[in-house]
């Protein structure tokens, strides 16, 4: 998962949609460089506006994914194996 994670970057940061910095890594959105038609269609998606979606979207957001108390660990996904 981490080849194709690293690829969905590279290609987000050569078409200059995202910014990786710092030591960490982190990634930020360009806002502004988002292509009219996704924004488009994405303010066209009915379920985008429904409280699930809402939900959902917070929910991941503030999940803890790896290390021993993550969710890929307490769920038993074989992908945690790998995080060690």
């Amino acid at each position: 998962m981490t080849e194709v994670f690293n690829t969905a970057v590279g290609l987000l940061v050569a078409k200059d949609i995202v910014k990786v910095s710092g030591e960490n890594r982190n990634i930020s959105l360009k806002q502004e460089n988002i292509p009219s038609q996704l924004i488009h269609e994405i303010s066209e998606d009915l379920f985008i506006k429904t409280s699930a979606f809402k939900t959902i979207v917070s929910g991941l957001a503030k999940t803890n994914w790896s290390g021993p108390q993550g969710l890929k660990k307490r769920s038993g996904l074989l992908e945690f194996k790998y995080d060690e």
